[in-house]
């Protein structure tokens, strides 16, 4: 049993360089996240019963006149953005979209 452990063990440790530096197909070291543009930030908002994406613009951006930002991140979930159910889930960006 235990040698089993230690093969494991070795396997493990030989492996483990390789999942964390990832290598291209040159055999150099890939660029972690080289061509990924910085992706816009969200939280996430559980709906509560009488809320309305003017009130949730209004709570986390100071303006309730940005409540189309909500929307457009939620286009998926939400259909109609006069109508937002108790229990569904936002995603709120940390700054409005551009």
């Amino acid at each position: 049993m235990t040698r089993k452990i230690l093969m494991l063990l070795l396997v493990v440790s030989f492996l483990l360089p390789f999942y964390y530096y990832p290598v291209d197909a040159m055999g150099g070291e890939a660029p972690v996240n080289a061509d990924i543009p910085d992706l816009p930030k969200y939280k996430v908002h559980i709906v509560k019963p009488g809320e309305n994406l003017h009130s949730l613009s209004a709570l986390y951006y100071n303006n309730a006149r940005l409540w189309e930002e909500i929307y457009k991140a939620n286009r998926d979930s939400v259909k109609n953005p006069d109508i937002i159910h108790p229990g569904q889930r936002l995603f709120i960006p940390e700054t409005p979209i551009q």
